[in-house]
């Protein structure tokens, strides 16, 4: 695999920079071989996860910041990337942070919300939410590996 620098990007939580965001996501994972499908999804994820910040860490304030950093990792001949979301926001109660898992809840198919969770856990290989040791905030731990399956059972691990 082709060495690639690893990437840092900080964000005012604004919406319109997502695609930004996006846009290095879809980059690096195509430069690690990573199928087009899966890192669509690995990107639509990131999106969603700096959307929750926005909107329920951050409550729609403008100008506060949000890290992600993108990290090519190599571990047991797998290649992946690993992506790390980081916010300063006050008061989300790590336990609130919810899967809603379509097709075994009725009403949760017709709830509006919830979503986000759900496709960040699709995305990702391995996903972890915790609280920054360093402050105030969260920080979301997604990896996935470049040639695994998109749909693989989530794991869901809400260490604090």
């Amino acid at each position: 695999m082709e060495a690639v620098d690893h990437i840092e990007m900080r964000i005012l939580s604004q919406p319109r920079y997502c695609c930004v965001v996006r846009a290095a996501v879809e980059s690096i994972a195509a430069k690690l071989g990573m199928p087009e499908q899966k890192r669509h999804r690995l990107a639509l994820a990131v999106d969603e996860a700096i959307t929750n910040a926005i909107r329920h860490g951050y409550h729609e304030q403008p100008d506060q910041p949000i890290w992600i950093r993108m990290t090519p990792y190599g571990d047991n001949g797998t290649a992946g990337l690993q992506i790390v979301i980081e916010d300063r926001s006050v008061g989300v109660d790590i336990d609130q942070i919810k899967d809603r898992v379509v097709g075994r809840d009725q009403e949760s198919e017709v709830t509006p919300g919830g979503l986000g969770v759900h496709i960040i856990h699709q995305a990702a290989d391995e996903v972890r939410f915790e609280k920054r040791t360093d402050g105030d905030g969260l920080r979301l731990t997604l990896r996935a590996s470049a040639d695994g399956d998109a749909n693989a059972e989530p794991s869901a691990d809400r260490g604090t």
